[in-house]
């Protein structure tokens, strides 16, 4: 079993909610939204580049605020994906 998935074959909540597994679940296809700009000989990585992103997304990533740190100035700062992205994760959106 790879990590982030229970034995069940569920994700966990944290892959759940990661943005490549929402495109690969979800079987996103688009090529006006992301491109693989990598993937490893055997298929296990893959680095996906978004494509077209907004200022005001890039705006909100560049404010400090919004990379949700453990504590100011730490070094594991997780992160967060900006608000326009919400649809886009959102399972019960229409939008693909």
């Amino acid at each position: 079993m790879c990590p982030g998935v229970h034995g069940d074959g569920k994700p966990s909540r944290m892959m759940a909610d990661a943005m490549i597994y929402q495109l690969v679940a979800q079987r996103f296809a688009s090529s006006e939204r992301y491109e693989e700009a990598y993937v490893s000989s055997r298929g296990l990585v893959r680095i996906v580049r978004v494509l077209d992103v907004s200022a005001t997304s890039k705006a909100w990533a560049a404010e400090v605020s919004n990379h949700a740190c453990d504590a100011p100035g730490s070094w594991y700062c997780p992160g967060a994906y900006p608000p326009e992205l919400a649809a886009l994760l959102d399972p019960t959106s229409q939008a693909a």
